[in-house]
């Protein structure tokens, strides 16, 4: 019997976009804005734990395409190779966060302009259904 995961695209996009725009990361992680809440660990917990990415993409051969799936494991490779104990304010500034910001928007467009953005409707939570 298969097992249905569900992705939460919208959330994936949301969080993308703030990774790949060093104002709104400035604004959100290193002055602050009282009415977001919102820090670098917390993306990244929002991006691969909150949409359930990272058990999908564990799961399945391929939850959108092969080059987006490939393009989400370099991407959380190399979040994992950065120093989580230093502030944002030092790491957005470093030639490490401007490869991931790159990546970030890359992976904005194409997940934004895949078959499975193009189908999901503006009321519905989740949109990407992947049987395992």
């Amino acid at each position: 019997m298969k097992k249905e995961i569900t992705v939460n695209v919208p959330l994936i996009l949301d969080v993308l976009d703030e990774l790949r725009d060093l104002e709104i990361q400035k604004k959100l992680w290193v002055i602050g804005d009282p009415h977001e809440v919102t820090s670098l660990q917390e993306a990244i917990v929002a991006l691969y734990d909150d949409s359930v990415l990272d058990y999908a993409l564990e799961k399945k051969d391929q939850v959108f395409t092969a080059d987006i799936d490939s393009k989400l494991v370099t991407l959380y490779k190399l979040f994992s190779k950065l120093d989580r104990d230093r502030d944002a304010a030092d790491i957005i500034y470093t030639e490490e966060w401007r490869i991931i910001r790159e990546l970030a928007d890359d992976l904005y467009h194409l997940i934004g302009n895949s078959e499975v953005a193009k189908n999901w409707h503006p009321d519905d939570l989740v949109v990407q259904k992947i049987l395992k």
